[in-house]
């Protein structure tokens, strides 16, 4: 069994008149091996909320760390995918040019670049925004994905400085070299990121 947010289970449940909660109503099955059960959660919310130390000591803690830049460029490839055949939008870049537009964006989406009070990390924060460059596409009736789209995007985000988004979009301006109004037109720079 797969349970996000675990911390939740410690004290659901639990009444007035009763101490049972799912934590406390799980622990034999666990102990017995009935089940097996992998859960996820924030170290912050571990910490603070798993306070049930019987509970705690059945699970084994791994600590996840956010994935290199080749792994998110394997991600991204794997996603937009997916992405294509649900919003029926083409990604029509290859090679080179689909690395850029991924480097990029993967740049901006970099932790010095996070606000600060946003535990966010990636792939989720990269993914939410290609999904909004996809429901742009969509939206708009687009056949492709088009720069106004990778815009929205990126404008979408919350969770990155208002002045880093400036920044990468005039750098994604610079990669397309043109509006791209029509998806015809693929007339692009290599991203370079010495130039950010």
């Amino acid at each position: 069994m797969f349970t996000d947010e675990v911390h939740t289970l410690v004290g659901a449940g639990r009444g007035e008149k009763s101490n049972l909660d799912v934590a406390n109503i799980l622990k034999p099955y666990l102990d017995r091996g009935d089940i097996k059960i992998i859960t996820s959660t924030t170290n912050e919310e571990y910490e603070l909320f798993m306070n049930d130390s019987a509970f705690k000591s059945r699970f084994k803690k791994i600590r996840v760390e956010e994935p290199d830049r080749n792994t998110l460029l394997q991600i991204l490839d794997g996603v937009i995918k997916g992405l294509e055949k649900l919003y029926n939008v083409k990604f029509d870049y290859d090679g080179i040019i689909r690395t850029n537009i991924f480097n990029l964006l993967i740049d901006l989406t970099m932790d010095k670049n996070r606000d600060y009070k946003d535990k966010i990390n990636n792939p989720r924060l990269l993914l939410s925004i290609v999904k909004d460059m996809f429901i742009s596409a969509s939206y708009n009736n687009h056949e492709s994905i088009l720069i106004d789209d990778i815009i929205f995007g990126i404008d979408e985000c919350d969770r990155i400085y208002v002045s880093v988004k400036e920044k990468y979009k005039v750098e994604l301006n610079k990669i397309f070299k043109s509006d791209m109004k029509e998806s015809s037109v693929k007339v692009l720079r290599l991203y370079n990121k010495d130039n950010l």
